[in-house]
């Protein structure tokens, strides 16, 4: 399936200052500090988004670039905290099947799957509560979601080891992408140039030894108790 392939999406860049606009002395925004108006009219804001729009403009003609221009949709924005300064929106010439809605043009109210970038939302939103006093980076994880202490094994994940902290600076140790490539998943098995795990000796599955919470097949969606027991207990586990 060929859907809005991003290769740049929503690119939320909080302008605080820029050299030209503002002092060099970096003052935290106050009264006496207030931060920098931006006026998308002035000469500097103007010559610079007329460069980003000429390169998004020769990639699009395929000029030094990787990745498939007819194939690609994107939508970018670079915004202050209260405006939409500038904007480039761009569908892809073929658009492909899509299985939940039909195609179309893109626009600054877009949806697009983002992904691993919602990371970064909850880092900050984690940051912002300890700012506040609500939570710390050093608390362990099993503070908030105390079930995955539940059947832990020795020699198995330490889950009360593991902290806010090292889960957000992606040092924890936890596997990535849990269930998501086991062999099981047909469309994985093909990545490796087989059929399916069945095909070269493995024995068939019944409907409760497949991974929950995975891609290994289409169900509905995971609740939090079904999520945490499987990541504990993969198999013969049961999302109520």
């Amino acid at each position: 399936m060929v859907a809005h392939l991003t290769a740049l999406v929503h690119l939320l860049i909080v302008f605080v200052s820029f050299p030209h606009l503002a002092s060099p002395a970096c003052f935290a925004p106050s009264h006496p500090f207030p931060a920098p108006a931006l006026n998308v009219q002035t000469s500097s804001l103007t010559s610079l988004f007329a460069k980003i729009n000429a390169s998004f403009q020769s990639a699009l003609q395929g000029k030094h670039v990787s990745w498939n221009t007819s194939t690609t949709s994107f939508a970018v924005e670079v915004t202050s905290a209260e405006e939409t300064l500038w904007g480039s929106y761009h569908t892809a010439p073929v658009l492909g099947n899509y299985t939940d809605s039909s195609p179309t043009q893109v626009t600054g109210d877009t949806y697009f799957r983002i992904a691993s970038i919602t990371k970064l939302f909850t880092v900050l939103a984690v940051l912002l509560q300890q700012k506040a006093g609500n939570m710390s980076l050093q608390d362990p994880i099993v503070k908030y979601i105390p079930e995955l202490l539940v059947g832990q094994k020795e020699g198995g994940i330490q889950w009360d080891q593991i902290t806010l902290e090292s889960m957000a600076s992606q040092l924890s140790g936890i596997p990535r992408e849990y269930g998501q490539n086991d062999i099981t998943n047909d469309d994985v098995a093909k990545k490796y140039g087989i059929s399916n795990a069945v095909s070269i000796g493995l024995p068939p599955l019944k409907e409760n030894e497949y991974p929950h919470c995975s891609r290994s097949r289409v169900e509905k969606s995971c609740s939090r108790k079904g999520l945490s027991s499987s990541i504990v207990n993969p198999i013969n586990t049961a999302d109520n």
